[in-house]
């Protein structure tokens, strides 16, 4: 952090004096109204929830207030909201996108790893800051939450919609959910295209959820892989097999989805899975291994020599 000794704000920024404290809110609110992309840090759980509080405590009408919660969530009426907490937070983005760079999700950590700067270090509490000092304070976090999102020639903006067209999740969705509802809602979005029903879980747990290996690991579901134990000592000529995105691979190459496992064709019930009872379609692929087969080519063959392009 930086000790604020001087305020060092850049002249183009202008600082705005209010006499009356509902007057500054309908300007913030007259600011947020302007742009299609609001951004902050948390701001689901602070900045506009406490905004939207405080202007109901000032006697603002709901409808005045350009803001909507919900439960877990904020969002704006007129545009968009991105909580880039949130989206940092995500072991997707926080590991492979950033390669572990932060270890906390905090503003000042993530500024730190990704774009060398941080938060002015204060010396006394905020409630005892001079209006002067306080918005430098507040500029300086609001121009690191516009940085993580422009640093790198839009690197996170760029992620955020690539991944949007990836999962068919609008950019509100993409940023605060998961790895598994990308997923999800990619698989709902190709079910639709092609004009099928989505089967709800417990419907292909019931005609397909026969367990047909014993676990090797007490407590698990079903057999995995088998753990070899390491002989002690040192060992020279050692070779590294590595198989790129192996259950990727096995997905596509086997043709293994939740149509084509077990399917309903007496033709193909010699087609079985080694070691069990299961079978798989030979008439026809799976959209699961569609998927993910198209995903793993992209990965192995596209982005992991791009990945290695020192121009790039």
């Amino acid at each position: 952090m930086r000790v604020l000794k001087k305020l060092d704000l850049p002249s183009n920024v202008e600082i705005i004096y209010f006499d009356d404290e509902k007057e500054m809110i309908k300007e913030i609110f007259n600011v947020i109204n302007q742009y299609p992309i609001v951004i902050t840090f948390n701001g689901d759980n602070f900045d506009l929830r406490y905004l939207y509080h405080r202007a109901i405590r000032l006697g603002f009408k709901k409808e005045e207030i350009p803001i909507e919660l919900t439960k877990d969530e904020a969002h704006v009426k007129y545009g968009v909201h991105i909580d880039l907490y949130k989206f940092f937070y995500n072991n997707a983005i926080k590991v492979y996108a950033f390669g572990n760079a932060y270890k906390e999700v905090t503003l000042d950590t993530i500024a730190k790893a990704l774009l060398g700067t941080s938060k002015v270090e204060i010396e006394k509490p905020i409630s005892e800051l001079s209006l002067e000092e306080l918005a430098h304070y507040n500029y300086q976090d609001a121009k690191i939450t516009l940085d993580l999102t422009t640093f790198n020639n839009n690197l996170t903006l760029k992620l955020i919609i690539l991944l949007m067209r990836i999962s068919r999740l609008p950019m509100e969705d993409l940023v605060r959910q998961g790895v598994s509802s990308w997923v999800k809602s990619l698989f709902y979005a190709e079910h639709r295209i092609r004009n099928y029903l989505i089967p709800r879980p417990e419907e292909i747990t019931g005609l397909k959820g026969t367990v047909d290996t014993t676990p090797i690991i007490k407590g698990k579901k079903y057999k995995g892989a088998i753990v070899v134990e390491p002989k002690p000592g040192v060992h020279f000529n050692v070779v590294v097999l590595d198989f790129a995105s192996l259950y990727p691979s096995v997905i596509k190459k086997y043709n293994l989805s939740y149509e084509t496992v077990r399917c309903v064709h007496p033709e193909c019930r010699d087609q079985k899975v080694p070691e069990t009872n299961h079978w798989v379609c030979k008439k026809r692929r799976g959209l699961t291994s569609q998927i993910i087969g198209f995903l793993r080519d992209i990965r192995v063959k596209w982005f992991k020599p791009m990945s290695k392009n020192k121009n790039l």
